[in-house]
C-alpha cells in the first residue's frame, strides 16, 4: 500500500483514498465504528524557529466518545534546542505538549499517544513547535484517531 494514503476501516477492510489529492485544510471523517480508525500520513513541511502551528493531516470526530489519539512527527537532524508535539482540538492544545531535546544531528522520532473525550465536529491535528535556531523540515507526519466508546466519563 502507498505510504501517503489514508486508511479507514470498514466492514472489516480498508478503503484507500488518494491522499496526494487532498489539501492540507480539508478535514477527513472518521467512519462511525467503534473500533475503526484513520491513519493519516502527509508529506514534509518546513518549521520555522520558535514557530508553533497546527499541521495537518486534520481529522474530524463525528460523534461523541472516547477517542484514542497518537500523532508522530519526524524532525530532520539538527543538534540543537528542543522539539514539541501534542495533539489540537480545534486548533487549541488538547493535550500539553511532549518535548524532546536534540542529541544529535540525526532525525528525531517523536510520538504522542492520548486518551480523551471529544465531541461530534471537533477537528484534531497535530500541534508542533521546535526552538532550533533555524528552519527545520517535518519529514514524516502522521496522526491516527481510535474511537474507544460512544459513552463519555462521568465526573
Amino acid at each position: 500500500m502507498d505510504p501517503m494514503s489514508i486508511f479507514s476501516c470498514k466492514d472489516e477492510s480498508f478503503e484507500v483514498v488518494d491522499a496526494a489529492a487532498r489539501e492540507e485544510i480539508e478535514n477527513i471523517k472518521l467512519d462511525l465504528d467503534p473500533w475503526c480508525s484513520i491513519v493519516a500520513n502527509s508529506n514534509a513541511r518546513n518549521i520555522s524557529n520558535n514557530e508553533a502551528t497546527d499541521v495537518a493531516p486534520r481529522i474530524e470526530i463525528p460523534s461523541n466518545g472516547i477517542y484514542i489519539v497518537i500523532g508522530y512527527v519526524e524532525w530532520e537532524g539538527n543538534s540543537t534546542g528542543g522539539r514539541s508535539i501534542r495533539i489540537n482540538a480545534d486548533e487549541q492544545g488538547s493535550s500539553d505538549y511532549v518535548t524532546v531535546q536534540a542529541v544529535s544531528n540525526t532525525s528525531v522520532r517523536h510520538q504522542i499517544v492520548f486518551i480523551h473525550d471529544y465531541s461530534a465536529g471537533q477537528i484534531l491535528s497535530l500541534g508542533v513547535r521546535q526552538n532550533s535556531g533555524s528552519t527545520l523540515t517535518i519529514t514524516k507526519r502522521r496522526l491516527t484517531v481510535y474511537r474507544l466508546t460512544t459513552s463519555t466519563v462521568i465526573s
